[in-house]
């Protein structure tokens, strides 16, 4: 399990797991996420967390971002299927992908 904090209207990303499935919660605050799947050329929005619990199975070779949507620091848990491994991962400025946050 990892954990990330991310503070209102902050955005980190993008990311891409090319091993890793990631199973995201969000126990205090709101937060964004943004999924884009490059094969289908498509942008998927969900916001979890206080206003809406749930959990986010993210399959590798997505890549995403995330931004904080609560007046205070929000808490990302990602329960991953594998142990962290900095070189599995890859990453791009957010102004690499036209996303209008």
């Amino acid at each position: 399990a990892y954990f990330s904090l991310i503070h209102h209207h902050e955005i980190k990303g993008w990311k891409c797991h090319t091993m890793m499935c990631m199973n995201l919660v969000v126990p205090s605050g709101d937060v964004k996420f943004v999924f884009y799947d490059q094969l289908a050329n498509q942008f998927t929005e969900v916001i979890i967390g206080d206003s809406n619990y749930q959990r986010i199975t993210v399959h590798p070779n997505i890549w995403f971002a995330f931004q904080g949507r609560s007046e205070a620091t929000s808490i990302v848990l990602n329960i991953a299927d594998i142990p962290h491994d900095p070189t599995e991962s890859l990453k791009k400025e957010l102004n690499d992908f036209q996303y209008e946050w």
